[in-house]
């Protein structure tokens, strides 16, 4: 439900209709804004819609309609969805309430793909994981001992192939909390694991 476009100019929702396509979807960062474990559908989501709920056939609400996208190679167009579960609703109870939360901090940030150098500098057959292209000074990654050119391969159980997993595996966490992050390290073709107990911290925000 929502209201596309301003299509329902008497303020009225308009609804559209669909199936779930897949759940646990992940989306690139937007606008620094990362999204994550959110509900795929063909049910179609335009501008004007986002905020509006996503409901199922018991007239349950189970998301929040936020964003669109559209297939590379089939041309369709995806509505997503924020998963509603507990500690979503947690969330939006504390922001009702005026509270600031804070999100768990890594303090790097990585590439948008391994590069054939990088690649190369590692000693890999294979592009899987999350190229650290910069640490920030004085952030837990920074004072774990991360580098720039590391490839973390792992976040507490969580295997991780690209940089959205590694976004979606730190979002999992509360600050103050530690984990273990694996990753490899090398210089001339060859590379180590080495494993890093890493304290992150909190950056608060009120979206």
């Amino acid at each position: 439900m929502g209201n596309p476009l301003g299509t329902g100019a008497d303020g009225t929702p308009v609804p559209t209709f669909g199936l779930i396509n897949r759940l646990g979807a992940d989306l690139n960062p937007v606008e620094g804004r990362i999204y994550d474990n959110l509900i795929q559908t063909n049910a179609t989501i335009m501008p004007g819609s986002s905020g509006g709920p996503l409901l199922n056939t018991e007239g349950k609400v189970i998301g929040i309609n936020t964003a669109m996208g559209t297939g590379v190679k089939s041309g369709m167009i995806f509505g997503f969805a924020i998963l509603l579960d507990n500690p979503t609703i947690d969330l939006i109870h504390k922001l009702s309430l005026g509270q600031v939360t804070a999100h768990a901090f890594l303090g790097v940030a990585p590439a948008f793909q391994l590069d054939t150098v990088s690649q190369k500098r590692l000693g890999l057959n294979e592009i899987s994981g999350a190229l650290v292209a910069y640490v920030e000074p004085k952030t837990p990654a920074d004072i774990a001992g991360i580098r720039q050119g590391d490839l973390i391969r792992s976040v507490g159980d969580k295997r991780i192939f690209n940089r959205n997993d590694l976004f979606s595996a730190i979002n999992r966490y509360e600050p103050g909390q530690t984990v273990a992050v694996g990753l490899k390290r090398g210089k001339n073709g060859t590379s180590e694991d080495i494993t890093f107990r890493v304290t992150l911290s909190g950056r608060k925000e009120s979206r």
